[in-house]
């Protein structure tokens, strides 16, 4: 009896890991636009590549391993939704979709870019007389039918995409709204059990929403994922978004049905912060999927992608973690949960990466112009420090030491800032500068000071001689008005009245001039003065004569 007992229990054990089954290998079923997303389509990357990388992500060999393939099917009819119904009713006996279920875990359906066009618009229950008018309504009706079907087989994992986009030379705005409503339903209401009509959604079935992936904010086609502005089939560049994006959604869901299938507790999905984040605050929450039968979640964090060594390592019952104390500035973080019971420990969620915000930098020194500098040009340029981990610079410039108001509030990604306009003649202005990053500014730096040029002064007015006088002495004075702001004027005295023969030219600090030996008897002189100071000279006085003494 005892060794009966022992037998018996082998071969239960024995049964019930026989009885585990795998959902990791199925067949993409689909036409054209299928075959393109399939890839490599001139792309860098194809559905076969991604599955690769995926297996290596996850560390699956062997019966663990990932695998698909694909079909052009059905061959003998369309792949619309109406067809699709059909296909699934046995109505097609030359395009049998049951043996690929039977010979496949996974089965993936689409329908290609004609099921867009959308002319039914909303419609009503009595588009389902015609199965191929394309209504809101009728889609609905096909889907519900084909997911009743779906549903009554679990021993297989379905796949249904959403529809594919057309381009804009393809469609109208009315039809591509209406494909937009329809595949929001699908995703959003059915996909997750509030439809009123179909109630829960099967566990069995993933919903991958093609469509809103490729389109614009007016829910047609964008055309950097076209073939071209006629054509809707998916170029190259959707190839690269989509292919990755259908490995791990399609993989992650069918693993989570294994497990659920099999009875062993699900992992959690990983929600946010989205996987490689930046900037993510020191304080900030990780979340995770709710997993039905879990009573806790395991929480670990990484600065090592093996977690030889974690930063976090805790379990809550919460489907959140908020960070407080353990983060870095400027670190890559890796992390993954687990759902718990008092039955065990589910595997590892997904990992994925966040960095957190840089520390906040230094604060600049300022170099040009000096503190206290004179005699400024107003197009000036500030200059300051370059800081390590800055990427832009606030910049403040007042004529306030205590900078209650600002002419100049701005922030640049150099490290100086050039006047345009912004400046006065004779005004002393204070400035200074912040750093600045993701993770925030800095203190301010010194406040230093200038002062500009003052403004060019005026031309001066000629006194004496008066304009035109004879018998001048060769020893006279000549007198000008005192000009506001010049620190100098320059005299010119000429036999011409052009100027272009120079008795004296020089520069004078007062306001006159006596003659010592420039003057000849007999002879006209003309002159003119200008006014000096350091923004420049101003214009000529009036041009006046004279004419000396026989």
């Amino acid at each position: 009896m005892k060794n009966l007992l022992i037998f018996c229990t082998i071969l239960i054990i024995s049964l019930n890991g026989f009885s585990q089954e795998r959902f990791r290998s199925g067949i993409f079923l689909h036409h054209s636009t299928g075959g393109n997303i399939w890839g490599p389509n001139g792309s860098n990357t194809s559905v076969p590549a991604e599955i690769t990388q995926y297996n290596t992500d996850h560390s699956y060999s062997g019966e663990e391993e990932c695998s698909m393939n694909e079909e052009w099917f059905p061959s003998n009819h369309g792949n619309e939704w109406a067809d699709w119904h059909h296909l699934f009713d046995g109505d097609y006996p030359d395009d049998d979709i049951w043996p690929f279920m039977s010979s496949n875990k996974i089965v993936v359906i689409k329908s290609c870019f004609p099921s867009s066009a959308m002319s039914g618009g909303r419609g009503s229950a009595s588009d389902t007389v015609s199965f191929t008018t394309k209504s809101v309504y009728n889609y609905k009706w096909h889907w519900r039918h084909i997911l009743r079907i779906m549903e009554a087989h679990p021993e297989n994992f379905f796949v249904i995409w959403t529809n594919a986009p057309l381009v804009a030379a393809s469609t109208n705005d009315d039809q591509a709204y209406w494909a937009h409503v329809f595949c929001t339903w699908a995703k959003d209401t059915l996909a997750n059990g509030m439809d009123s009509e179909y109630g829960e959604f099967p566990r069995n079935v993933y919903v991958f929403d093609y469509f809103h992936k490729l389109v614009g904010a007016d829910y047609k086609e964008k055309p950097e994922y076209a073939a071209s502005s006629t054509d809707s089939h998916p170029n190259s560049a959707a190839t690269d978004l989509i292919a990755p994006q259908f490995v791990k959604e399609i993989f992650d869901a069918a693993i989570d049905y294994e497990n659920y299938y099999n009875g062993t507790l699900q992992s959690p999905t990983l929600s946010s912060p989205t996987n490689n984040a930046v900037d993510i605050a020191l304080d900030a929450t990780l979340s995770w999927s709710s997993v039905s039968g879990a009573t806790s979640y395991h929480v670990q964090v990484s600065t090592a992608s093996d977690f030889g060594t974690t930063v976090v390592d805790q379990t809550v019952t919460a489907t959140s973690y908020t960070f407080s104390n353990e983060l870095s500035n400027g670190t890559q973080y890796y992390w993954r949960v687990s759902s718990v019971n008092s039955g065990g420990e589910s595997g590892w969620s997904s990992v994925w990466i966040f960095t957190t915000i840089p520390a906040i930098p230094a604060a600049p020194a300022l170099s040009s112009p000096l503190d206290g500098a004179t005699d400024i040009a107003l197009d000036a340029t500030l200059s300051w420090s370059s800081v390590s981990g800055a990427t832009s610079y606030h910049v403040e410039v007042s004529t306030a030491s205590d900078f209650g108001t600002t002419m100049v509030d701005e922030t640049v990604t150099s490290t100086s800032f050039t006047f345009n306009g912004e400046l006065s003649n004779a005004t002393q202005y204070y400035w200074r500068v912040s750093s600045v990053n993701s993770g925030g500014e800095s203190s301010w730096s010194s406040v230093w000071s200038f002062t500009t040029i003052p403004a060019i002064p005026a031309s001066p007015t000629l006194s004496s001689p008066s304009d035109g006088s004879t018998d001048i002495a060769l020893d006279a004075t000549l007198s000008w008005g005192s000009v506001s702001g010049a620190t100098s004027y320059h005299l010119q005295v000429s036999i011409a009245s052009d100027f272009s023969s120079m008795v004296v030219d020089q520069t004078v600090n007062g306001t006159n001039f006596i003659f010592s030996s420039e003057l000849t008897n007999g002879t006209q002189y003309y002159w003119r003065v200008s006014s000096v100071n350091s923004s420049g000279e101003s214009g000529w006085s009036s041009v006046w004569s004279f004419t000396t003494i026989p």
